[in-house]
């Protein structure tokens, strides 16, 4: 009796450990289904993170276009508000046109030179007046011009150690007619010059028709 006590014990014991070891493994399985889960949010969190990183580095890309365009209008504003410095020099009036004539080895403020009348005379010469104390030179003359043709140009002033020297020459004229008259003419002039001090001599070259000449020499400092 007692053998079968002991047999009927050891069978329910058997059945009960096969029952729990069901509900192990089925506990094991259930608690391995989170780790598929936390997988599959480790997942989700690193597409979110490459998403974020592409959105960034787009962002990214933006402000530094921005940048490029700011820099880009900064640009052109710099160049807009950029300022170059101009010297004007007074040129000369010759037949109511202006040109600039040239000035070497010392410095002429000021210049002009005007036509003031072409005639049938021929003529060579000038007179020196030196006026505002020193500081201006005026010269009145004639030139002798080839043809009907021909103006009168201011070719040069140089100064060199208180020595003025003007050169005054022919032209064409801008506005001459296709035939001119083959005759001389004689071409009046007027011309100006402003110095920084009172020149030491004046001198007065012609080149016209004859070729060069010195028509006029004058020395206020003397």
């Amino acid at each position: 009796m007692n053998r079968r006590e002991l047999l009927a014990t050891t069978a329910l014991l058997a059945c009960a450990g096969c029952l729990g070891d069901g509900d192990d493994r089925a506990s094991n399985d259930s608690t391995a289904e989170p780790t598929d889960g936390a997988a599959t949010t480790a997942g989700s969190t690193e597409t979110d993170a490459v998403d974020t990183a592409e959105t960034t580095t787009a962002t990214t890309d933006t402000a530094t276009t921005s940048t490029g365009s700011t820099a880009t209008t900064t640009g052109g504003g710099a160049t807009g508000t950029t300022t170059e410095a101009c010297t004007e020099t007074p040129g000369r009036a010759t037949a109511g046109r202006t040109t600039d004539g040239a000035t070497t080895n010392g410095s002429a403020a000021d210049r002009s030179f005007t036509v003031v009348e072409t005639g049938d005379e021929a003529g060579n010469e000038a007179s020196v007046a030196i006026e505002n104390d020193g500081s201006r030179i005026v010269v009145t003359g004639t030139i002798t011009g080839e043809n009907g043709c021909r103006t009168a140009t201011l070719d040069s002033v140089r100064i060199d150690a208180g020595e003025v020297r003007i050169v005054v020459a022919t032209e064409r004229a801008p506005d001459a007619d296709a035939v001119c008259s083959q005759a001389l003419v004689g071409i009046g002039y007027r011309a100006t010059v402003t110095v920084e001090r009172r020149p030491e001599s004046v001198t007065v070259i012609h080149r016209g028709a004859g070729g060069e000449e010195t028509v006029a020499t004058t020395e206020p400092g003397a």
